[in-house]
């Protein structure tokens, strides 16, 4: 069995950091406040498969929370939507990293902008994410369309890789497969 459970975790998918505003927090700022906003991004991988947002319910008159979706888009933060998350639905209270998942990775040009763009899909107009300072070279926090170059929305880019099975996990699958066909045989 635990041979078994080892051959599988092979298989689960590892996320690979692309790009990444700094940790160092310089405030927060609401999704429903200052329309439209987001975030600039400059990837150097040629594709998304997931984003990373510290949010949080900031409504403390309202025990809803949230449900939240991130559109990905060109050539601004109103520009062609190239891609839209998985929503999530962030509780009442939450204060923490939140990972939103494209269905299949969207295709990016490494070396140019593009913008993520969080929207409350229904919930708590509460909803608010955590920001950074200015320090992220590759864009910055979008506020009423325009850039705010001395704050980022704290968030990381990526993608995700989901490796081949092991070969040791397909020899072990093609001996049963070869045991299960011969004893059929010799019945």
């Amino acid at each position: 069995m635990l041979l078994w459970t080892t051959l599988l975790a092979r298989s689960q998918g590892t996320f690979f950091i692309d790009q990444q505003s700094t940790n160092q927090t310089e405030g927060s700022a609401g999704l429903a406040v200052g329309l439209p906003m987001g975030q600039s991004f400059t990837p150097t991988f040629s594709s998304v498969s997931y984003l990373v947002l510290f949010l949080f319910d900031g409504d403390i008159f309202h025990n809803a929370g949230g449900t939240v979706l991130v559109n990905l888009r060109s050539n601004s933060v109103t520009g062609t939507i190239l891609g839209t998350s998985a929503a999530v639905f962030v509780p009442d209270e939450f204060f923490g990293l939140t990972n939103f998942v494209f269905s299949t990775p969207v295709a990016v040009t490494p070396g140019v902008t593009y913008y993520f763009q969080p929207v409350i899909q229904s919930g708590s107009l509460g909803l608010g994410s955590i920001l950074t300072d200015g320090s992220y070279t590759g864009g910055s926090r979008i506020v009423n369309g325009s850039p705010q170059p001395n704050f980022n929305l704290w968030f990381q880019e990526g993608i995700i890789a989901v490796p081949e099975p092991s070969s040791a996990l397909l020899a072990l699958l093609g001996s049963g497969v070869w045991l299960s066909v011969r004893r059929r045989r010799v019945r």
